[in-house]
């Protein structure tokens, strides 16, 4: 009765993944590389969370204080903000996975794809950029109304 996802069988890779072999030394030299290794896949998680949620509660904030809360999920905060003008729609359905990650990230952070999370610090961080560049610029606007 335990299959895939259940049990958390299915997580057990990556978890053990995040530790030495507990029996087994690690050549000599190896350890410290391992260690950096461990602890860089860590900051990256820790920091796209942070971004993304800080990015997520932005836009809430943004929706339900100047237009109105008609979103029921982060992932509809996104959609909502290229909806109502706030960030361009073609952005908007760029950046619209990002609810998704975040989940990952907070819910089932032992199912994370290492080469999904390094293409975002690789590829991705300008969105955070450019998401702040839309933000103050839609705020600029509506003061001016």
């Amino acid at each position: 009765m335990t299959g895939e996802g259940e049990g958390g069988g299915d997580k057990l890779p990556y978890f053990c993944m995040l530790f030495p072999p507990p029996l087994s030394p690690l050549p000599p030299g190896e350890g410290k590389i391992y260690f950096l290794r461990i602890h860089l896949i860590w900051i990256v998680e820790k920091g796209l969370e942070i971004l993304i949620q800080n990015l997520l509660d932005i836009g809430a904030h943004l929706l339900a204080s100047e237009i109105k809360n008609d979103w029921e999920d982060y992932g509809e905060v996104i959609l909502k903000l290229g909806n109502h003008g706030i960030v361009p729609q073609e952005f908007s359905d760029q950046i619209k996975g990002m609810a998704g990650l975040r989940n990952i990230l907070i819910h089932e952070y032992l199912r994370i794809d290492l080469n999904k999370l390094f293409d975002y610090l690789k590829y991705r961080l300008e969105d955070f950029i450019q998401f702040i560049r839309y933000i103050r610029e839609y705020q600029r606007s509506s003061l001016k109304k």
